[in-house]
């Protein structure tokens, strides 16, 4: 049995980098089971361990997401998939959320233009 992404990249035109199809197909996973994605997040330690099994965890997945550089910095990019985790189980009206950033490099390398 071949992978996902494999199985994926036969359905279309070769000018479909294999980067954005796995960053489109993880978002999207991502946001039918918020469950796993939070699950994973906490797994790799990368969001803390909060309410968890609390129902009031939101996620917000964004992909293809432009950040503008500070003043001054010609570094603005766009990060492969954002991924904001909110606790509305919070008192606090302004709570502030985890945010995760996720680069995709399959076939790419780093830097401008890659």
């Amino acid at each position: 049995m071949t992978s996902l992404l494999g199985r994926l990249l036969v359905l279309f035109p070769k000018s479909v980098r294999r980067e954005d199809l796995f960053t489109e197909a993880v978002a999207r996973l991502f946001e039918k089971n918020p469950r796993l994605c939070l699950d994973w997040l906490r797994g790799a330690g990368l969001i803390s361990m909060g309410n968890e099994g609390s129902e009031g965890e939101h996620v917000l997945i964004q992909t293809q997401k432009w950040l503008r550089a500070p003043e001054g910095d010609q570094s603005a990019g766009r990060v492969d998939i954002l991924i904001k985790v909110l606790d509305s189980t919070e008192t606090d009206d302004a709570a502030t959320p985890e945010i995760v950033m996720i680069e995709s490099k399959i076939g790419s390398k780093e830097g401008r233009g890659n």
